[in-house]
């Protein structure tokens, strides 16, 4: 479903396109305001992971994020291969 944003786009700057294509965007929000955006663009498919030891125990990444000064426990993951296998996109099969 594509919707018009309704927030106009003022500016828009390709930061660098590999590893990854980045973006910032300048925009004025509905009420008036300005604000700027670095991101992304596009889809892409993302895969996570959630591995279980034999015990049943699951295993998370800790990881810091600069942006809030802390460390989360996080899903392992990352952006799929794009020729990759359906297995290999989402993991391995769960074992019986």
């Amino acid at each position: 479903m594509n919707k018009k944003s309704p927030w106009e786009s003022l500016e828009l700057t390709h930061l660098w396109d590999k590893p990854f294509p980045l973006v910032r965007e300048r925009l004025r929000t509905h009420t008036g305001g300005e604000v700027t955006y670095v991101y992304v663009p596009g889809q892409r498919e993302w895969v996570c992971a959630l591995p279980i030891t034999s015990e049943g125990q699951a295993i998370l990444i800790r990881e810091y994020r600069h942006i809030w000064g802390e460390y989360f426990l996080e899903l392992s993951g990352g952006i799929a291969e794009p020729n990759a296998s359906f297995w290999r996109k989402r993991g391995s099969r769960p074992r019986s």
